[in-house]
């Protein structure tokens, strides 16, 4: 199976340099390097951090640069690229501030190939909610979560929903709304539980925890109304106005 890695940071580069060195080790992958395409999306970094972020990369990973076109923007590049134009099976999208477990995308991989109609899958963060666990096949994991953050979308999603609601702005529940589609249509969304990944936070960035309450809250009004036309059966397909292929 091809997997597809897409690193999304959104400057703090004291993190990614904490992170990035992690994440991208192919010895933390668990598959066959061969099988794995990295990607970096870039959201609004300074041009100094930016040049800073690009020296902790893999070499030969693809490099997209989208400047404050947001969250939902920079994933839906990845989704693109990798279902599009590359034939992948599985895209794992990761924040800057989260630490993978060991074997985390073999860990996604068979928790895909054993649990059915599978829309979303991720692994548990050590701050997230707990939800009621469940066991199949040795994979433990928590349904019907609205994940947030380090995702897993497989190729049959993305064909049944398509790609991130773009229209809530630079932050929002756009992780919560995608899964809420897929939910919808009766694809299966759960966080794997038997290993944990470690959220680093915002490490005492109020302005940057500020800008991204606002937009969130934001947001709200038009997520909730969303949700109403989602339980009807309606805008579960979405894709963007006239989308642009990025830019190689």
């Amino acid at each position: 199976m091809a997997h597809l890695i897409g690193l999304i940071t959104w400057d703090r580069l004291h993190l990614t340099s904490i992170t990035a060195p992690i994440n991208l080790n192919p010895q933390r992958w668990g598959i066959d390097p061969d099988d794995v395409t990295v990607m970096w999306v870039d959201n609004g970094s300074t041009p100094a951090n930016y040049k800073a972020m690009s020296k902790l990369i893999l070499p030969d990973c693809k490099l997209r640069h989208r400047k404050n076109h947001g969250i939902g923007r920079a994933i839906n590049d990845i989704c693109h690229m990798a279902f599009h134009m590359m034939g992948v099976d599985y895209v794992t999208t990761i924040a800057n501030d989260i630490i993978e477990p060991q074997n985390y995308l073999l860990h996604r991989q068979e928790a895909i190939e054993a649990i059915e109609n599978t829309g979303v899958c991720s692994i548990k963060v050590n701050d997230a909610a707990t939800f009621g666990t469940k066991r199949q096949d040795g994979v433990q994991y928590e349904e019907n979560v609205l994940i947030s953050g380090n995702h897993t979308i497989p190729r049959t999603t993305f064909e049944r929903i398509g790609y991130q609601y773009e229209g809530y702005g630079i932050y929002a529940p756009i992780d919560f709304d995608y899964c809420a589609r897929a939910q919808a249509t009766g694809l299966r969304t759960y966080q794997l539980s038997g290993v944990i990944a470690k959220h680093l936070g915002n490490n005492n960035d109020q302005e940057y925890q500020q800008q991204k309450n606002a937009s969130h809250y934001a947001a709200m009004p038009e997520y909730r109304a969303r949700l109403e036309t989602y339980r009807r059966g309606h805008n579960l397909y979405y894709k963007p106005y006239r989308y642009e292929v990025p830019e190689r």
